[in-house]
């Protein structure tokens, strides 16, 4: 067990009262249980363990309020850590040095605070340090903040009085500037004060570069086990592209197996620390994963692109093929490492137009690995080998999982009832085919019943549910009543009946929506809708116009309240699910609401 004196106010090693090896079953069911809620999940191994349980982190990023520096614990209050049994001494002395600096420095003039530490030890005992200071003006802070680090000694640590025997430095000062009332308790980019701008440090089969406030895995040696994992998941390729590369961890430790290393990082301090670095056969992309591979309609060109990773349609409807010039090339394996929101709709799309011959998901959050993983069947990449996960933060819930993803043979569920053929549709397969995506609903049908038919109606991408196909095409709907499950923002009233008119091309034609309100779940409303109408967009449409779109829509909703539900309840698509058709004849067919929908409910259930 950990015996940490902090516990339990301090919540950061929830696992703490455990022992370590229940710890690892606990991470381990997590796992399993995430997995469990979505249909053709992998079996689950049991949890990889480190074997330095203390001390471990390679990073520690605290809160500050006044000469306390910790975490949050209860009722908001910061639980002073001066002890915390997985920091470095390292961090741990360099806290204590701020926290005496910030009780006499931080109750002066009232106008800058110190409100929170990032720290970086590396395997060298080299101390970078971002103070993160809360003021109006960022002259402001940066006047507190040079302040604070001419406390923190310019040599090594052995002049410090009460250091460790183990001497550490400072080789690096920064300064970050939070505005009061922020909603993170990191600041904006550092601003570099003293020492270097960027260091080096090993963690796991890697040495990478990194600036101040990038991310890295916080222990150093479980990091090793992670890319282990990695490496045997991709086997070796002939190009590998490591889609979430940050500083380069992943990608370089994937040059020393692969032929070719492509590395996308969004954040340009991160893709510059990785250039430093990187071997000779790494190149690497400041971008998002989604643009690697540019897109269909010509917006960015994209070494998917340029190398021919794209091809036709493969004759059983799988991901596509390259061209056989391009054989040399391959396998193409894609490494997604995303944060813990996991993919997004756009990146997912981006790795099925590659065709890879593999995909390794490396997730840190079991939930939306889950999520990322039925999309990611659906569109023809499913795990065929037990996931992995993987201790790298003992004594805390966090877990690493590792999964191995190949092209599998696309399923379709069918309900045939006379000449109608009824299928589920996934969120994220188009109903009929499209060019940025490699396959359809339609011709899922229609290999596994009958080339004859036609979609009756359509989904558009992002929604799930009912679809139904007929040799007569929307005849057979003559009547009909569609009836979706949607969560929009808001409260709205109890029922009602929308007759706005919309436009569709140039003419605005009548529209007919009626609804009523099941509950409202964490302030928004879980409503049911039944068309009288079948316009384009119609139920996105007519709920923004009164002020409640679907959350999670792009296109018609509300940009911070999707970004909000999202990172806290896992919803990366519109909150939209066809899930009952009544027919004229008395017929009624009915579709569960989608697992990944579920999931963000009851997410968002337990939260509120």
């Amino acid at each position: 067990m950990n015996d940490c004196p902090h516990r339990p106010e301090c919540p950061g090693c929830d696992l703490a009262e455990l022992s370590y090896e229940a710890g690892l079953m606990r991470k381990a069911e997590s796992v399993s249980a995430a997995l469990a809620e979505y249909p053709g999940s992998p079996e689950v191994l049991a949890c990889a363990g480190v074997v330095q349980r203390f001390e471990w982190r390679t990073r520690v990023k605290w809160v500050v309020d006044g000469d306390r520096i910790g975490l949050y614990g209860p009722g908001h209050v910061v639980v002073d850590t001066p002890e915390c049994r997985v920091a470095p001494r390292a961090a741990l002395e360099v806290a204590a040095i701020l926290r005496e600096a910030a009780r006499r420095l931080g109750e002066g003039d009232g106008q800058a605070r110190l409100s929170g530490v990032d720290l970086r030890v590396t395997e060298r005992s080299e101390v970078a340090v971002v103070l993160i200071v809360e003021a109006e003006e960022g002259a402001t802070a940066r006047r507190l903040a040079e302040r604070l680090a001419a406390a923190l000694p310019e040599g090594p640590s052995a002049a410090v009085e009460g250091a460790s025997a183990r001497p550490w430095r400072v080789v690096s000062v920064a300064a970050s500037h939070r505005r009061p009332g922020a909603h993170t308790v990191l600041g904006g980019a550092p601003e570099p004060l003293r020492g270097q701008s960027v260091i080096s440090d090993r963690i796991g089969r890697s040495t990478a570069a990194f600036p101040p406030g990038a991310f890295s895995q916080a222990h150093r040696d479980g990091a090793t086990a992670l890319h282990d994992a990695v490496l045997a998941a991709a086997g070796r390729p002939g190009t590998a592209v490591d889609l979430h590369a940050g500083t380069g961890g992943i990608a370089f430790a994937l040059a020393k197996v692969s032929r070719r290393v492509i590395a996308v990082e969004p954040f340009p301090p991160a893709a510059d620390a990785a250039r430093r670095l990187a071997p000779r056969n790494v190149e690497v992309i400041t971008g998002r994963a989604e643009d690697a591979w540019g897109r269909q309609d010509g917006a960015g060109r994209g070494p998917g692109r340029e190398q021919g990773f794209g091809g036709g349609r493969h004759p059983e409807g799988g991901p596509q093929r390259p061209r056989r010039e391009h054989e040399s090339l391959r396998p193409l394996v894609l490494v997604a490492d995303p944060p813990r929101t996991g993919l997004t709709m756009e990146s997912i799309r981006a790795m099925v137009q590659a065709a890879p011959d593999s995909i390794v998901m490396v997730s840190c959050d079991p939930l939306t690995l889950a999520r990322d993983l039925d999309a990611l069947r659906s569109l023809g990449y499913a795990a065929t080998t037990p996931a992995q996960p993987l201790d790298l933060m003992p004594w805390t819930h966090h877990v690493e999982t590792v999964v191995r993803l190949v092209p599998v043979p696309p399923e379709v569920v069918t309900t045939l009832a006379e000449d109608l053929v009824l299928a589920e549709k996934p969120a994220l397969l188009p109903t009929i085919p499209h060019p940025e995506w490699p396959d359809s609903l339609l011709d899922r049908v229609r290999r596994a019943v009958s080339p004859e038919l036609q979609a009756a109606h359509r989904l558009d991408v992002g929604t799930s549910g009912l679809v139904v196909f007929s040799p007569r095409g929307s005849q057979v709907l003559l009547g009909a009543e569609k009836t979706y499950r949607a969560w929009v923002r808001g409260i709205t009233r109890r029922k009602g009946h929308l007759t706005m008119p919309l436009d569709e091309d140039g003419r605005s034609v009548p529209a007919s929506t009626h609804f009523h309100r099941l509950r409202v779940v964490a302030g928004h409303s879980l409503v049911e809708a039944t068309l009288g109408t079948g316009r384009r967009h119609q139920l996105r449409r007519h709920f923004a116009a009164i002020g409640h779109p679907i959350l999670g829509d792009a296109r018609y909703g509300d940009p911070r309240t999707n970004a909000y539900v999202y990172a806290r309840h896992g919803l990366f698509r519109p909150f939209l699910h066809a899930e009952r058709l009544a027919l004229p004849d008395g017929h009624v067919f009915e579709s569960s609401l989608a697992p990944d929908l579920a999931a963000a409910l009851a997410r968002a259930e337990a939260e509120s």
